[in-house]
């Protein structure tokens, strides 16, 4: 996949989808529809749209999800008769696609050999950054979340409609907001994001004491559970609903950053109205290190292994944190949570309770079918809670 992965506001564009008989392995290669949609200036100008016959049944669960039969699929021509015809009608579109990135884009460059590489826009990774307040990232959480139809989700040609609509959406933040360099997932060294709002020498006199917060937008460093814990340290009130008897407006990372570009959703407009103090994640943070961190008992999230656009999968219950956290802790420094174990995947991380059966020679589910795939030439780390995930107590500073 040699394509070059895009954050951009554009106006033409080809958006692609396609729909297999399964996730993983083999099945993931069997194509049973595929579509492009040709967009110039945000309107649909040409389309290319046709079932695919897979060369094996299709699963039941496809068939409930798609609609799509093997008698629909039977007279359809196969992915090598009309591959030519679909890389004909993308040309050398920028492509834009739901989750293109790990799916549609990987299987069709491997079904043409690479004559693919086109840059693309996955609206996945998009959403992620633009959006980072929702519970997940999913097409149809989205489109519900933006008020649009969803009735016909999982046939390629509405689903292409779906994620253009989507894109639409997400063009006001993207343009102004979205590019690789500034939106790292976590930086390198703290040095990197400037502290200025902090004064290091106000730890006697706490202007958070007694103060009601509205936490808005997905923290990076810290689960809700641990915001929380850090309020009560600091002796502050914590809301994450707008209201006009706030004192402090504190945003996550990603949403600080739209902040400080100009961005201003309802909420934000509403709260600079008060023309009261903003603070981003990590000031906050840091007044919770300056102040009462020796006390506090609260731990910082870190993790032992590099993760950006890594594949991740969890088995097992955890110490650190609950497994949804753990989730969000991960995506939220870039790595792509997968359900199921699958080929591609690069970590399959062990819960610390896991761990322990894992040891006593009950490997569990999971843990067997990474070792499978990794006796076929895979190449997944298996990798414990406690190797892969370091917490500690933040620092006195």
């Amino acid at each position: 996949m040699s394509g070059k992965k895009l954050f951009t506001a554009i106006n033409d564009y080809t958006v692609v989808d396609l729909e297999t008989c399964g996730l993983y392995g083999e099945e993931r290669k069997k194509v049973i529809e595929i579509s492009a949609l040709r967009f110039r200036d945000d309107k649909l100008t040409d389309k290319f749209s046709t079932l695919v016959n897979p060369k094996m049944h299709i699963p039941n669960k496809i068939t409930q999800l798609t609609d799509i039969t093997d008698e629909m699929a039977e007279s359809a021509p196969v992915i090598k008769d009309i591959l030519p015809d679909f890389i004909d009608f993308i040309g050398d579109d920028v492509l834009i696609g739901h989750n293109i990135e790990a799916f549609d884009y990987k299987i069709i460059s491997e079904l043409s050999m690479g004559a693919v590489s086109n840059s693309y826009i996955d609206t996945y990774r998009l959403a992620q950054r633009c959006l980072p307040e929702l519970p997940n990232h999913k097409l149809e959480t989205l489109a519900q979340h933006l008020g649009l139809s969803i009735d016909d989700m999982h046939r390629s040609e509405y689903d292409c409609i779906l994620t253009q609509q989507l894109y639409v959406n997400l063009k006001p933040l993207c343009g102004k907001t979205i590019s690789p360099k500034f939106y790292s997932p976590k930086p390198t060294t703290k040095a990197q994001y400037s502290y200025a709002q902090v004064d290091p020498n106000f730890s006697d006199n706490n202007p958070m004491l007694g103060k009601t917060c509205i936490v808005y937008g997905a923290f990076q460093q810290l689960s809700v559970e641990q915001i929380k814990r850090l309020f009560d340290v600091i002796g502050a009130r914590y809301v994450d609903f707008f209201c006009y008897s706030a004192d402090i407006l504190i945003l996550g990372d990603e949403m600080h950053k739209k902040y400080l570009f100009g961005i201003y959703d309802d909420t934000i407009n509403s709260y600079l109205k008060l023309k009261k103090p903003i603070l981003s994640e990590y000031d906050f943070v840091r007044y919770g290190k300056i102040i009462f961190s020796e006390k506090g008992g609260f731990k910082e999230f870190k993790v032992n292994f590099d993760v950006v656009g890594k594949n991740f999968c969890l088995t097992g219950e955890f110490d650190v944190d609950s497994r949804e956290n753990v989730i969000n802790r991960l995506t939220n420094l870039g790595a792509i949570a997968k359900n199921n174990v699958i080929k591609s995947l690069d970590y399959l991380i062990v819960g610390n309770k896991g761990s322990e059966l894992y040891k006593s020679g009950s490997k569990g589910g999971k843990v067997e079918k990474a070792e499978d795939f990794n006796s076929k030439g895979a190449n997944i780390q298996i990798i414990s809670e406690k190797d892969f995930i370091k917490t500690e107590v933040l620092e006195y500073v």
